[in-house]
């Protein structure tokens, strides 16, 4: 019997821990296939180097204007071939 529960024990062990987030939160479509190949070019989220700092946290929200930008559509604006890889208008228009 001792056995059978090393083997549960380390069996257990071995498994991924749960997401954080819950499945709803993760990006769906258009995002995923976009996150995907920011991943695949080693690029952060928002389409730069990896370690890019931003003032005011990220280089979304125009401080100046008051205005917000969608992050997809920063990134295919940035790097058109994203939007053609993930069948999305240029800039996501």
């Amino acid at each position: 019997m001792k056995g059978y529960l090393l083997v549960a024990g380390l069996a257990l062990m071995s498994c991924k821990q749960a997401p954080d987030e819950p499945s709803h939160a993760r990006p769906l479509g258009r995002e995923a296939c976009v996150d995907r190949w920011l991943k695949a070019q080693d690029l952060n989220p928002y389409g730069d180097p990896r370690g890019t700092t931003y003032a005011g946290g990220n280089p979304l929200f125009d401080e100046r204007t008051g205005v917000s930008e969608d992050r997809v559509e920063r990134v295919t604006r940035k790097h058109p071939e994203a939007g053609r890889a993930c069948a999305v208008p240029d800039g996501g228009r």
